[in-house]
């Protein structure tokens, strides 16, 4: 029988070294390709997946070869479904959240002026910013989505913000008068804009 006495320094070394290694591996799955239980863990919480049933809908839709579809089957480590999301859903949606509707959370959202769906979910990972009525993956909850666009309201912030530049801008004009000659005109230039050109000439 071989003893550690026995051992050269280097089988000494190698044999620690594997030792090591297989501690490295405790909460890695069967599959090589999925990650680790903790980094997977980390990944789905940064997510912000609101529930189970929601995870499913996520995974059918990105089909991520790095998570499993069935983790609790897969992982040793597994708690339970709010501890793999990092959500406090106390029936898992058994019993459904009441959230704001769709028209009436975009509205809300639009007002912070976020302009891409990664500054709203760093916005949502910001604690006490997100109201419990508002989800903070909308694509994910209604049925009725149509766009990150629609829900940040990124098109209508350009929209009014370009519409006001216009207002600013330099308004060149030329004017005909009824009480003057047919071939006598006023022209020259406003920069109020045209908004302000027409209040102008209302006034006068």
């Amino acid at each position: 029988m071989t003893t550690e006495k026995d051992l050269t320094e280097e089988q000494i070394d190698t044999h620690i070294a594997e030792k090591q290694a297989a501690k490295k591996k405790r909460g890695r799955p069967k599959n090589e390709n999925y990650l680790p239980w903790g980094e997977a863990r980390e990944f789905m919480r940064g997510e912000m997946i609101p529930s189970r049933g929601k995870f499913f809908e996520w995974w059918s839709r990105n089909k991520p070869k790095a998570i499993p579809r069935f983790p609790y089957r897969v992982y040793k480590e597994w708690v339970s479904w709010n501890d793999f999301l990092g959500t406090d859903n106390k029936f898992n949606e058994k019993v459904g959240r009441s959230w704001r509707q769709l028209d009436e959370a975009s509205m809300w959202v639009h007002k912070l002026k976020l302009g891409s769906q990664a500054q709203w979910m760093d916005w949502c990972k910001e604690v006490g910013n997100l109201p419990v009525d508002i989800p903070a993956r909308p694509d994910l909850v209604y049925d009725k989505w149509r766009s990150w666009k629609h829900w940040l309201g990124s098109k209508t912030v350009e929209a009014v913000e370009a519409k006001q530049q216009a207002q600013r801008h330099a308004v060149y004009y030329i004017v005909h008068e009824s009480d003057v000659p047919i071939n006598v005109f006023t022209y020259g230039t406003d920069n109020g804009g045209l908004s302000a050109l027409k209040e102008r000439w209302e006034r006068e």
